[in-house]
């Protein structure tokens, strides 16, 4: 009863960044367990960027586009064991619970941790074993990495044989990129080698794609969405892999 109650709240996005701000401040504040850890293929303002986003993105309600869809397929459960990776605060962590997913299974890992729930590492050498993974989730994250291919060859090396990958990366315009560099005075992946489709996320991950569960290419709406609340929007895939596929 109140495992159900707690993911009830969990679900709620101001309640969810709630408790999240709560052990940030508890953790990093308090406890000053905040470190970082400098990744040499990840591109060189990542941890700047994140950290000034950190409090506000507690909620991670983006990260919704990716959980959300996991949470129905089928081949996934309670028990799957979980990898977040970037997740910056415990916000997606959270999410995963409110969405069914046992605490317990789910790690994060990040060049940024100050919670026991989030490994401190880079993707790009992730300090786990081949097949480790039920799951592997990377959400806004793949375009912070100067060599993406190693970042993918990583994920598809901690999964477990027939384990489930999800990407989703932010939409973004010409227009949009120039935006962004007039307000923070950089961009993150956002030049024209930038995969900007489903298309391109699977040719990351090439032979071992085996099934899709979910897809969704990013484009320009005349509205804000409900999960970003602007008008661009997001490109996101989940699928399976069968490792056998690369032998």
């Amino acid at each position: 009863m109140l495992k159900t109650v707690r993911r009830q709240l969990l679900y709620v996005d101001r309640i969810r960044g709630a408790i999240a701000y709560i052990r940030y401040v508890y953790f990093a504040k308090i406890l000053r367990r905040l470190r970082t850890v400098e990744a040499g293929e990840a591109n060189p303002v990542t941890i700047k960027h994140n950290l000034q986003g950190l409090v506000p993105t507690m909620d991670s309600k983006r990260s919704s586009i990716l959980v959300r869809p996991l949470s129905v397929i089928e081949a996934v459960h309670a028990q799957s064991s979980i990898l977040s990776i970037g997740p910056r605060s415990e916000g997606e962590l959270l999410l995963l619970e409110a969405y069914g997913f046992e605490r317990k299974n789910i790690r994060g890992l990040d060049l940024i941790s100050y919670s026991p729930l989030v490994d401190l590492g880079d993707m790009h050498a992730m300090p786990y074993s081949d097949n480790t993974w039920d799951v592997v989730i990377s959400s806004m994250v793949l375009p912070y990495s100067d060599n993406q291919q190693k970042a993918v060859d990583e994920m598809i090396r901690v999964a477990k044989p027939n384990g489930i990958i999800g990407i989703s990366l932010e939409y973004v315009t010409p227009k949009a990129a120039e935006e962004i560099r007039a307000k923070h005075g950089y961009t993150v992946g956002t030049d024209e080698r930038r995969v900007q489709t489903v298309e391109g996320l699977l040719a990351l991950f090439r032979q071992v794609v085996d099934k899709v569960y979910f897809a969704q290419d990013g484009y320009i709406s005349s509205t804000p969405n409900t999960i970003k609340g602007s008008p661009a929007s997001t490109v996101a895939v989940i699928f399976s892999i069968d490792k056998s596929k690369s032998a």
